[in-house]
């Protein structure tokens, strides 16, 4: 895994590991220039099917405005509402 180098300023690399393999955990980009992640499976027996991405849920001003998933733009539409629910995870 390759991640940008403002989370290793933020994160220890167990930290980031776990908090992405953990349900409920997130990392947060605190820079407002974006990160990059990449993602690489060395387990032949393990097959990734998916990717989920939350956005919003802590400040929905540092939502992007695209996201390049393999070489592909895919633009990202979000309305000013986020639920009360949401603002304290």
């Amino acid at each position: 895994m390759f991640l940008h180098v403002c989370f290793i300023q933020i994160y220890s690399v167990q930290q980031l590991r776990h908090r992405l393999q953990t349900s409920g955990l997130y990392i947060a980009n605190t820079k407002p220039g974006g990160f990059s992640l990449e993602v690489a499976n060395n387990d032949s027996n393990q097959v990734i099917v998916g990717l989920r991405i939350h956005l919003g849920t802590q400040d929905i001003i540092r939502v992007p405005s695209t996201i390049e998933i393999l070489g592909r733009s895919v633009a990202i539409k979000m309305s000013g509402y986020v639920p009360q629910n949401m603002l304290h995870q």
